[in-house]
């Protein structure tokens, strides 16, 4: 067996390459009790975190041709809501979405008190509107670094 040439190297995870879920509308869930703001959920991810020097970011996009309304809820690790924030998101444009204000990015939406989070969850809703086409990625990052010392891309699940 020829071993790995990065074998023995620690593994380094971009903070511009994270994990994406593309859905189409019409591929969404029906809506659930956990679905932010009323919408139909669209994706999960576990492992979100809020602590001093440390943010959870959503970014979600639009890549269809038709404006949809979109929701980011983060919660407790035993449910416990924390934190709702959405609005529209235009055909073409990005919205992030963060527990706090990080140096790194232009956030949209803040949560107007940091949650706190330390074994969190974060779940995406969107209206079902045709021609929305929203993909979405979550990141723990450094929030008081411009470049930040770290960022680790949560694993989004599709809703059930």
């Amino acid at each position: 067996m020829t071993a790995s040439p990065d074998a023995g190297r620690p593994r380094r995870v971009s903070w511009l390459a994270c994990a994406a879920l593309l859905l189409a509308p019409s591929g969404a869930p029906a809506s659930t009790p956990q679905a932010p703001l009323g919408l139909d959920l669209i994706f999960i991810a576990s492992g979100a975190r809020d602590t001093t020097g440390i943010a959870t970011v959503v970014f979600c996009t639009n890549i269809g041709s038709q404006a949809a309304n979109f929701g980011v809820a983060f919660a407790q690790f035993n449910g416990t809501s924390d934190c709702n924030l959405g609005g529209s998101l235009p055909a073409g444009a990005t919205r992030i979405i963060a527990t706090r204000n990080t140096v790194a990015f232009a956030e949209d939406f803040v949560c107007a008190a940091p949650p706190g989070l330390v074994q969190g969850v974060v779940a995406v809703g969107l209206d079902q509107v045709a021609n929305a086409v929203i993909i979405c990625s979550a990141l723990v990052v450094d929030s008081a670094a411009a470049t930040p010392t770290f960022a680790t891309a949560i694993d989004v699940t599709p809703a059930p």
